[in-house]
C-alpha cells in the first residue's frame, strides 16, 4: 500500500513536470529561423510578436503553416475541428483528449509536428501574458497536480528555472551543435522532477505541505490517515501539526475541549454529554435519592434539553449498540449501575457518554436536482435543446451503445420497467413535468394571471423572479446539460423561497401563479400508430432480451448517470461528516468516552407550510380619538369620530368636535389659513368612535360644530363642503 502510495506520488510529479508550460525565447526564434527557410523572407513579421507561430499555438490559434486538425466529436459523433472554441461547446470531446490520454496520443501520432498546438488547444495561455512574461516564467501548469496550498512552489520553480539557465545553458554552443538548445531543455524538464520532490521536502512541516507528505506522517500516528477524505484542508494542517502533543496530553480536559472546537463545533456538529443527578425530593422518606440523567450540551445554546429527564435504562438503551453484547447483559448490570449512582459522594456525576443528533439537509430542497435532470432530458431531447450522445454497455455481452439523447432516454425508460419486471409492448406517451416553457414569458405574461390591485407591486418581484433563470441554450454535451439544469434547479428553489417570504395571503398566492407561468409540463406522445418497443430496439441493434433484472438494473443505472451527468458527483454528507468527526475525536481522547450519534438515513422531504396567513388587517371597537390638530391616525371602520383637537396655540383654547357618519368616507382635517386651506392628514373612518365621558356633547348640524378660535374644514361631499365653508365663514371672529 506505501509503495502504491509513493509510485502515485512520484507519477503525479512527473505528470506535474512534463505539463508545464516554460516560455522559451530561443524556442521561438528557431521556430522563427525555420520558417524563414522553408517559407521565404517575408512569412514571418519580426515586429509583431503576436503573429508568431510559437505564441499562437501557446494560445491555442492555428498558425498559416499548421495543418487544420479534425476529430470525431464525443459529444455527437459529428466530425469536428479541433479548437478552442469546438471543445468549449464539445466538452467529453475535451476530456476524452486530456493529456496522456488514448486518444491524445492518437491525434500526436497523426500530427506529430503540432504537439504544442494540440497541447496550447486543451490549455491555452493568454497570448500578452506570454509575450510580455520573463525568459524561463511558468506561463500554466495543471491545477490538480499542484495543491491549493502550495501557494509558493510555482515561484521555487521560476527561481530554479532561472538559476539552472545562469548556471549551465550557454547558447554559444547553438553555433556548432544546432541540437544544444533542444538537449539543453530537455535536461532542464527532466531535472525538474527532483527539484519539486525536493521543494515539497522543504515544505514538510509547513503550511505549504503537501497531501502525500499529510497522509504518510497521519498514518504513522494510529492511522489517522483514514480520516483525510472528510477533513477540511484546515483540520487536516492542524492535526499534522498538533498530533504528537494531543497523543502526549490524551484523556486532558482540556485536550478533549480542544478537540471538540477543531473538529466538532468547527463542522457545525452539535454535541452533548450526560450528566447524572440526585433528586432528594422523596428524603427522607427514602433512604436514597433518585437518580436522573439530564442532557447539557457542549457547544451550543441549549438549555432547554437541561429540563428533559432521562432514566439509567434510557442511557443503557442508548450505548446498546455501542459493543456487541451489552443488551444481552444490560439488565444484569441495571440495578449494581442504578445503585452506585444513587450512593455516590456528589450529587453531580459526569457519565462520558456523549451524544449528537443532527438532521442532514442533504437533496432536502423542495425542487430536487435528480428530478429536474430526468425531466429535463426528456423535453429539451424532444424539443433540440439536448442534443449529447450518450452510451452504456450491454451487462451481458459487454457490447457498447451510442444513441442520441431522445432516443437514450426511450432505452432508459424500457430498461427501468424491465428492472421492475414489467415489459413495455410500444413507446408510452411520457410526462415532462416543470419544464422551463419553451417560448420567453415576459413579466407582463407572467402579470396576465395577477389581479389588478397586485400588479405593480408585484411587478419588481417577478423580475427578480423572471431574472434567476438561465438562458436556454442548446447543448450537445451532459456537463453542459447538467450544469444548465442545475442553474434551473437553483432558481426555482430561489423563487419558492421568495412565495414564501410573501405572508399576504392573496399577494402570495398570486406570486405563485405568475411564477408558475415560466414554467410547464407537456405530455410526449409516441408516433402514431404507437411503435413496438421491440422494432424498436432491433432498428438500432440493441438486443437485450435475455438479460435478467439486476442486469437491467445495472444498465439503467449506468445510463441514467452517463445521461444526466450525476456519475461522481454524489459528494460526502454531513452524516458521513458527523460519523467521521466523532471518531476521530473519540480515537484521539480517553477510552472510556463514548460517542452515540443519530442522523437520517434519507433525505428530508419538504412541504409547503400549511400555517394561516393574514391578509389586511381590520379593527373593531369603540373609544375616543384624541390628538393634537398636526397628528392624526389613520382609523378604519364605520360610524362616528369625536376628537379633542389643540386648536390654538397662543391662547392655549381647546375645543371638542364631533362628526358623524353614516357610511365609510374619506375626510381631512385642516387649518384654514388666509383663505387657503393648510391639510394635516388624511384618513378613512371606518370604526364607530363613542363620545369619551371627558368630552361634553356637542350639538350635531349641518355637519360641522362650532369652533371658536380655529378655522376646521372637513372635506366630504360637495353639498356638505360648501355648507360648512359658509358656516365656518360665518363663525370667523
Amino acid at each position: 500500500m506505501q509503495n502504491n502510495r509513493y509510485n502515485i506520488y512520484i507519477n503525479s510529479i512527473i505528470l506535474l513536470a512534463q505539463q508545464l508550460v516554460i516560455k522559451s525565447v530561443v524556442s521561438a526564434e528557431l521556430q522563427n529561423k525555420y520558417i524563414t527557410l522553408t517559407r521565404g523572407g517575408g512569412a514571418v513579421t519580426y515586429e509583431a510578436q503576436e503573429t508568431w507561430k510559437y505564441y499562437m499555438n501557446l494560445a491555442g490559434e492555428y498558425h498559416f503553416t499548421d495543418e487544420p486538425m479534425y476529430v470525431t466529436s464525443s459529444d455527437t459523433l459529428e466530425t469536428i475541428l479541433f479548437s478552442i472554441e469546438n471543445l468549449m461547446l464539445h466538452r467529453a470531446t475535451a476530456r476524452d483528449h486530456a493529456y496522456g490520454s488514448r486518444k491524445y496520443r492518437e491525434l500526436i501520432s497523426k500530427y506529430p509536428q503540432q504537439e504544442s498546438l494540440i497541447f496550447g488547444i486543451l490549455y491555452p495561455v493568454d497570448k500578452a501574458t506570454a509575450i510580455n512574461a520573463q525568459d524561463g516564467a511558468v506561463l500554466s501548469w495543471p491545477a490538480d497536480l499542484v495543491e491549493s496550498n502550495e501557494y509558493g512552489l510555482i515561484s521555487k520553480i521560476e527561481r530554479w528555472i532561472a538559476a539552472y539557465k545562469l548556471q549551465y545553458e550557454n547558447m554559444q554552443y547553438a553555433i556548432s551543435d544546432n541540437l544544444y538548445p533542444a538537449v539543453s531543455h530537455s535536461i532542464m524538464y527532466i531535472s525538474l522532477v527532483p527539484a519539486i520532490i525536493n521543494f515539497r521536502l522543504e515544505a514538510c512541516r509547513t503550511n505549504e505541505a503537501h497531501s502525500y507528505h499529510v497522509r504518510e506522517y497521519l498514518a504513522s500516528h494510529g492511522g489517522l490517515d483514514k480520516y483525510l477524505n472528510v477533513l477540511s484542508l484546515k483540520q487536516a494542517h492542524f492535526l499534522y501539526r498538533n498530533i504528537p502533543y494531543i497523543q502526549r496530553n490524551a484523556g486532558k480536559c482540556e485536550t478533549f475541549d480542544l478537540l471538540v472546537e477543531k473538529f466538532i463545533t468547527a463542522r457545525k456538529i452539535p454535541v452533548d454529554e450526560y450528566v447524572a443527578k440526585h433528586i432528594s425530593t422523596n428524603m427522607p422518606a427514602e433512604l436514597h435519592p433518585d437518580v436522573v440523567f439530564k442532557r447539557v450540551p457542549l457547544n451550543y445554546d441549549g438549555t432547554h434539553l437541561n429540563d428533559i429527564p432521562f432514566s439509567l435504562e434510557d442511557i443503557f438503551y442508548k450505548e446498546a449498540q455501542l459493543a456487541r453484547d451489552n443488551l444481552r447483559y444490560q439488565q444484569d448490570y441495571l440495578e449494581d449501575a442504578a445503585h452506585g449512582f444513587k450512593i455516590s459522594l456528589a450529587d453531580t456525576v459526569e457519565t462520558k457518554l456523549l451524544e449528537s443528533d443532527i438532521i442532514d439537509y442533504t437533496n432536502s430542497e423542495h425542487y430536487l436536482l435528480a428530478d429536474l435532470l430526468l425531466n429535463n432530458w426528456l423535453h429539451q431531447s424532444r424539443v433540440g435543446l439536448y442534443k449529447a450522445v450518450i452510451g452504456c454497455t450491454n451487462a451481458l455481452t459487454g457490447e457498447g451503445y451510442q444513441l442520441r439523447a431522445n432516443e437514450a432516454f426511450l432505452l432508459l425508460w424500457y430498461l427501468f420497467h424491465k428492472a421492475h419486471g414489467i415489459t413495455l409492448e410500444t413507446i408510452p406517451e411520457i410526462l415532462a413535468e416543470r419544464v422551463v416553457r419553451d417560448s420567453f414569458v415576459s413579466v407582463d405574461d407572467m402579470l396576465t394571471v395577477v389581479e389588478k390591485k397586485w400588479r405593480e407591486y408585484l411587478r419588481p418581484t417577478l423580475l427578480d423572479a423572471r431574472n434567476l433563470l438561465p438562458v436556454m441554450t442548446r447543448c450537445i454535451s451532459v456537463d453542459a446539460f447538467y450544469n444548465q439544469v442545475d442553474l434551473i434547479c437553483r432558481a426555482m428553489n430561489a423563487q419558492l423561497l421568495m412565495v414564501a417570504y410573501e405572508q399576504h395571503h392573496e399577494v402570495r398566492a398570486q406570486l405563485n401563479n405568475a411564477i408558475n407561468m415560466l414554467y410547464m409540463d407537456r405530455v410526449y406522445s409516441p408516433t402514431q400508430p404507437a411503435e413496438p418497443y421491440d422494432l424498436w430496439l432491433s432498428s438500432r441493434n440493441i438486443y437485450i432480451s435475455e438479460l435478467t433484472k439486476e442486469q437491467y438494473s445495472q444498465m439503467y443505472v449506468e445510463l441514467l448517470k452517463n445521461g444526466t451527468g450525476l456519475n461522481g458527483k454524489s459528494g460526502i454528507t454531513i452524516r458521513d461528516i458527523q460519523k467521521a468527526m466523532l471518531n476521530l475525536v473519540a480515537d484521539l481522547s480517553s477510552y472510556s468516552i463514548q460517542f452515540t450519534s443519530s442522523a437520517n438515513s434519507s433525505s428530508v422531504i419538504t412541504s409547503s407550510d400549511a400555517a394561516i396567513r393574514a391578509g389586511d388587517a381590520s379593527v373593531g371597537g369603540k373609544g375616543a380619538l384624541i390628538a393634537p390638530s398636526h397628528q392624526v391616525d389613520i382609523v378604519q371602520g364605520a360610524a362616528a369620530v369625536r376628537c379633542k383637537l389643540s386648536i390654538d396655540p397662543g391662547t392655549g383654547a381647546e375645543t371638542s368636535i364631533k362628526v358623524k357618519l353614516n357610511d365609510s368616507a374619506s375626510f381631512m382635517l385642516g387649518t384654514l389659513v388666509s383663505g387657503a386651506i393648510k391639510y394635516h392628514q388624511t384618513f378613512k373612518v371606518e370604526i364607530g368612535m363613542s363620545a369619551s365621558a371627558a368630552l361634553n356633547p356637542i350639538p350635531y348640524e349641518n355637519g360641522v360644530i362650532n369652533v371658536p378660535g380655529m378655522d376646521l374644514f372637513i372635506q366630504l361631499d360637495d353639498a356638505k363642503r360648501d355648507g360648512i365653508l359658509n358656516y365656518i365663514a360665518s363663525q370667523k371672529p
